[in-house]
């Protein structure tokens, strides 16, 4: 029985590597980037210490990220945090998860509207999500 859960466990790592392997090279931020600004979205500078703050949320993967923000007015505001890969992404579900639970985590993360690929958008803006969600493939 051991061995088996062993050999499960094994197979479902060898498969997040893969999985992460494939869609490492993935880099959405140009996109979304884009489609912010084709909608009237300028990218704005954000104090240092704010920046801090967000990238805490992830654990050590948020030394890793870069937060972007994006202002049309002042109700209309998305905050982007890209992190350099996949891997690093799935590094930050790996502070909170354990090795069985990473996999199931990454695909439903990818499935929902606030995850492209590397980036994770903070934001109740509907235009600014809308033009995220027009980025995903």
């Amino acid at each position: 029985m051991k061995k088996k859960l062993f050999a499960m466990i094994s197979a479902v790592a060898v498969l997040a590597a893969l999985l992460v392997g494939l869609c490492a090279c993935a880099n959405t931020f140009g996109p979304i980037k884009s489609a912010l600004e084709d909608k009237g979205y300028q990218e704005i500078e954000l104090k240092d210490e704010y920046k801090d703050q967000v990238k805490e949320l992830y654990g050590d993967a948020g030394e890793r990220a870069t937060v972007h923000v994006f202002q049309k007015s002042i109700l209309e505001t998305a905050l982007i945090v890209e992190f350099k890969s996949n891997d690093d992404l799935v590094e930050a579900l790996r502070d909170r998860l354990t090795e069985e639970e990473i996999e199931d985590a990454y695909n439903a993360l990818q499935k929902l509207d606030i995850v492209n690929g590397n980036c994770v958008i903070v934001s109740v803006a509907p235009e600014a999500l809308a033009a995220f969600k027009s980025t995903k493939g």
